[in-house]
């Protein structure tokens, strides 16, 4: 009896027969076992050597850092609302846009959506295409309640290696017929799945293990543990459509024989898949990967290595051809001597035959084909930083004309972006309801509470800012901050808040101590008072001390009157040298706080 199949399963196979049509998975395979540096699997070598020269992953890590080097952000902007409306809904509208654009930023490193960036320019460098799913994940805890009942269920975000278009000509994604996710799954986990969905028993047996993951991406993807029964899996596929009658988006689950999730409603109205590719093919939804152009050239390169390899493993070292007349056996024992006959030329007995010279062309050859390589995709050497950094300034502009050949897919990679933000949108307004959501205002993590079911009827459109922020844009940066603190054109706060980041630690705390500092008035100056002594006015005592700091040695004989007395003393002073008078007056003028202390101590003595 012919098995069972769902209709999935039939447009599965319909979509499968196109992809192998058009040798996608074969160029997949492929591909991503050049990447990986299994880079003879398949090559005939006839006992040559197997060196491995990854030109082929070079080149797209470069590409994935070289577009990866620009942050990438999503602005929402209510369409056919001015900024500056009086309208109470305008207004409110305008802010709750403001909201998900700042929540879509910490969504975006919730989701690690760079970390997805990168494995979707890696999956379109060696498949062509970069495909990602947004999907509701109800096992989400949210830690909010609503009249005691705590909401479930947030946006979550996946790669996915494969998706089938119903019109695999039409390379846009919304207006397919229908989108098949294929995927395997363990079957006791689809099993419980379906049970928990009230599937009827006899269904349930009809989901089994296989082996059928010929299709899967890679050569480890169609490597699975070995498993029968509830213990192995089998092939799971997920149906997107678009009901004609309320325009929202439904989706089924099933696998080739039962049906696991039957037709839902997900209330959103864009498909839930992003979808595009490194470089466009006409009239196919597939793209063209950068590393297929690369595979003849990286098999050329290591082949040439490997003739030249032999070549030297084979004639590096000279063979001897000896006289057996002379000598019975060669030995090539270092340093053990050779017995031959007097007066023989050793020309007759033993000798070296020189190797044949290998061409230098063949060297040149490989270099060319190394540099034309690189040169053709745009991988320069500025680029890779394999040139000294004697001109900052002429460096930027050469890495900059090297990104030109990029252009292309950085538009096709943020045009994927702004495609995800926008599913992202739909499904908060579909899904949140009323909810809290964590935002960032002036560095600040702040919560505020959102209807989205508001924004039901409110077209936002989606701006896509990119700002660099690669190494030599952050070099320049910094020079220009310093010149402008160095020329008193900016303080030390604004100076702070504009360096990037990683280069002073704790940069918020420290911005914030010196918000503190200024926002606190300094303390008045305390102004020391002045005093006015004259040196005759002291007491003689006075005198005496002060003079004998100085080292100048007075007596009470020197004056006429008893210690203590202050009567009849300028002539002692004008009696002085003048070296010792400059000296009284100099301390008398810079100290005169010591000098009132030493007064106030003299006449308490008196």
């Amino acid at each position: 009896m012919k098995e069972k199949q769902t209709d999935e399963w039939l447009l599965y196979e319909q979509g499968k027969d196109y992809n192998t049509r058009v040798g996608w998975y074969e160029t997949i395979d492929l591909n991503e076992r050049m990447y990986a540096g299994d880079q003879w699997n398949g090559v005939v070598s006839n006992g040559l050597p197997q060196p491995v020269f990854n030109i082929f992953r070079r080149c797209i890590n470069y590409f994935i850092s070289a577009i990866m080097s620009q942050k990438v952000t999503a602005t929402f902007i209510p369409e056919n609302i001015p900024e500056d409306s009086e309208d109470e809904r305008e207004i409110e509208i305008t802010q709750a846009a403001k909201l998900i654009s700042n929540y879509s930023g910490v969504l975006w490193e919730k989701l690690k959506m760079d970390s997805h960036l990168r494995q979707a320019l890696l999956d379109a460098a060696i498949t062509g295409d970069m495909c990602g799913h947004v999907y509701w994940d109800s096992n989400i805890k949210t830690g909010q309640k609503i009249e005691g009942v705590e909401i479930e269920g947030d946006i979550a975000f996946e790669m996915i290696d494969n998706v089938i278009f119903g019109n695999p000509n039409d390379s846009r994604v919304e207006p397919q017929p229908w989108l098949i996710i294929p995927f395997r799954e363990l079957v006791s986990k689809l099993k419980k799945e379906a049970k928990a969905n009230k599937v009827s028993e006899q269904d349930i047996l009809n989901i089994t293990s296989d082996t059928d993951n010929k299709e899967q991406s890679g050569d480890l993807g169609k490597i699975e543990m070995e498993g029968k029964g509830e213990s192995g899996k089998t092939t799971v596929l997920i149906k997107y459509w678009r009901d004609t009658e309320t325009g929202t988006i439904h989706y089924t689950k099933s696998t080739k024989s039962c049906v696991i999730v039957k037709d839902t409603d997900m209330g959103i109205t864009r498909y839930p898949i992003a979808h595009n590719n490194w470089d466009k093919r006409k009239n196919s939804y597939h793209g063209l990967a950068v590393g297929t152009n690369l595979v003849p050239n990286q098999i050329y390169i290591n082949k040439m290595f490997a003739m030249v390899m032999l070549n030297l493993m084979n004639t590096a070292f000279p063979k001897v051809v000896y006289n057996q007349t002379y000598i019975d056996k060669w030995k090539n024992q270092i340093g053990e001597a050779i017995g031959v006959q007097a007066g023989e030329d050793m020309s007759k007995v033993a000798h070296y035959l020189q190797p044949g010279q290998m061409s230098s062309q063949i060297m040149g050859t490989i270099d060319a084909a190394i540099n034309y390589t690189k040169d053709l995709i745009g991988v320069t050497d500025a680029a890779l930083g394999d040139i000294k950094p004697d001109n900052a300034s002429a460096i930027i502009a050469v890495q900059q004309a090297s990104f030109i050949p990029l252009e292309t897919i950085k538009q096709n990679l943020y045009q994927w972006v702004e495609d995800i933000e926008y599913i992202k949108a739909d499904m908060m307004i579909a899904k949140y309801g009323e909810r809290k959501i964590t935002v960032i205002e002036q560095g600040k993590r702040v919560v505020k509470t959102l209807d989205f079911s508001t924004l039901k009827d409110v077209i936002l459109k989606i701006k896509i800012d990119v700002g660099a922020s690669s190494y030599w844009s952050e070099i320049t940066e910094m020079q220009t901050l310093d010149h402008l603190l160095q020329q008193d054109r900016i303080n030390f706060l604004q100076w702070l808040e504009r360096v990037p980041d990683g280069y002073i630690p704790k940069k918020d705390d420290l911005m914030a101590e010196i918000r503190d500092q200024m926002a606190t008035p300094p303390p008045p100056e305390i102004t020391p008072p002045s005093i006015s002594i004259n040196f005759a006015d002291l007491p003689i005592n006075a005198q005496i001390q002060l003079a004998a700091q100085m080292g100048i040695e007075i007596t009470p004989q020197d004056y006429g009157g008893a210690p203590g007395q202050t009567g009849g003393n300028a002539d002692i002073f004008d009696q002085l040298p003048p070296e010792a008078q400059d000296e009284l007056a100099r301390t008398m003028r810079e100290n005169p706080q010591e000098a009132q202390a030493l007064i106030e101590q003299t006449v308490s003595q008196v």
